[in-house]
């Protein structure tokens, strides 16, 4: 295998190449055609020597890949995985592309190589898990996910507050790409580390452990239509007041701003009407319980009965014969 080209960011870059040798070991048929590129580079950051062989003009063939994988309408992509990419003709390769810096996506609660690593672990689990690249959209990532989850626990712990900071809810609340909501996923792998020691999985036992955790949480079509129209108004109500997704995603991402009222009295609304339905409640949960955004709603509720009301309702454990774990319609208080 090849180094990694020196544009990749450095604590990336070490982490492939101490862990070349082994996943080579591990899926040596999925990386015989394996390309790694950046977006900020026109040498790639990792080729195999067979690709390399093969391709007549790679500085040509890199820069159509980066615009393919990162065009114009398409600006919150933080990575992409395809199999069989023709990076010329006659030479189908196993690409990964990843964006060099992704601006806003961070958070407080996580350091940057956090998310990068896992951006990468993400696309290359499209490749080694099974169903990865399966038809089913939203089973293919959760399986990218829960591949990635777990390589994370395995290289910076099970308590490093990740996942709360990356829930994938926006996607269903404000109105995104669906097959990417992928909490549940990502709930299994923080339930399964807290029982188990995740951190002594072979990459074969992680990749096999990741299919299993994607059967069991992946949603089916009908779920995720309904969880899509539930949140409709939430997204109709973000666009006329903020505007299109990218700008809804960019005041979303910027810290306490003047339109997260709208966002989470919005979203609490719809738990308030769906209460009974877990499904719907949870979506809504996992988007508010994002660190920051918790916190600015604890911030109001200081002052404000009806964020208090709000968070209490959240807040709501689950209780027996109630699935959801709220209260009646007719006890819960139609605050905000």
């Amino acid at each position: 295998m090849k180094k990694l080209g020196q544009r990749m960011p450095t604590f990336l870059a070490g982490e492939f190449q101490a862990s070349a040798s082994a996943l080579q070991e591990a899926f040596p048929a999925k990386l015989d055609r394996l390309v790694v590129l950046t977006d900020g580079s026109l040498q790639p950051a990792f080729i195999s020597p067979d690709v390399a062989a093969r391709l007549r003009d790679s500085t040509s063939a890199v820069r159509r890949a980066v615009e393919y994988a990162f065009p114009p309408d398409k600006p919150m992509r933080a990575g992409l995985a395809i199999n069989g990419y023709p990076m010329e003709e006659s030479c189908n390769v196993d690409l990964i592309a990843l964006k060099e810096d992704i601006p806003g996506m961070c958070s407080d609660g996580y350091i940057k190589e956090m998310l990068a690593t896992f951006v990468f672990d993400h696309e290359l689990g499209h490749l080694v898990v099974r169903n990865g690249m399966s038809y089913d959209e939203h089973l293919n990532e959760c399986a990218a996910d829960a591949y990635a989850a777990l390589r994370h626990i395995q290289r910076f712990g099970k308590d490093t507050g990740f996942f709360e900071s990356h829930s994938r809810a926006p996607h269903v609340v404000l109105g995104g790409s669906l097959p990417h909501y992928t909490d549940a996923a990502l709930r299994e792998v923080k339930a399964l580390s807290a029982r188990k020691d995740m951190t002594k999985l072979s990459l074969q036992e992680t990749a096999k452990r990741a299919a299993d955790i994607a059967d069991r949480c992946s949603l089916g079509e009908a779920t995720l239509g309904k969880l899509a129209r539930a949140y409709l108004p939430v997204a109709d109500a973000c666009k006329r007041h903020i505007g299109d997704r990218p700008e809804v995603a960019k005041r979303l991402r910027h810290k306490n701003d003047e339109m997260w009222p709208l966002m989470f009295r919005e979203t609490v609304r719809v738990m308030r009407e769906y209460q009974g339905d877990s499904d719907i409640f949870q979506a809504g949960k996992s988007f508010l319980s994002h660190p920051d955004r918790r916190k600015y709603m604890e911030d109001l509720a200081r002052t404000d009965p009806e964020w208090k009301a709000a968070l209490d309702f959240i807040d709501m454990p689950e209780k027996e014969g109630n699935p959801a774990g709220r209260p009646s319609p007719q006890g819960a208080k139609a605050a905000l």
